[in-house]
């Protein structure tokens, strides 16, 4: 997972996600609202596959504090230009 950068790619979507709720929904809430992203790889997740259940599935939910760090980086703010 972390070699193929898919924990850096959930937060992207993440954010990607934040940003068009807040748009679109009035009473939004990150916490209420996202429910993170789930990762099914079908090989590890077949019939045929060894191991418990749940197997093959990767769930990530990237925290609402890292979401808004991310949201402020992107969008430039003077937090992110301090160094």
């Amino acid at each position: 997972m972390r070699a193929n950068a898919y924990p850096l790619q959930a937060c992207l979507y993440a954010l990607a996600l934040h940003r068009w709720l807040r748009r679109r929904l009035r009473d939004y809430d990150y916490e209420r609202h996202c429910g993170g992203a789930f990762y099914v790889f079908l090989r590890g997740a077949g019939l045929d596959a060894p191991g418990a259940p749940g197997a093959g599935v990767h769930a990530l939910r990237p925290s609402a504090r890292l979401v808004d760090a991310l949201d402020r980086l992107f969008a430039g703010s003077p937090a992110s230009r301090r160094r």
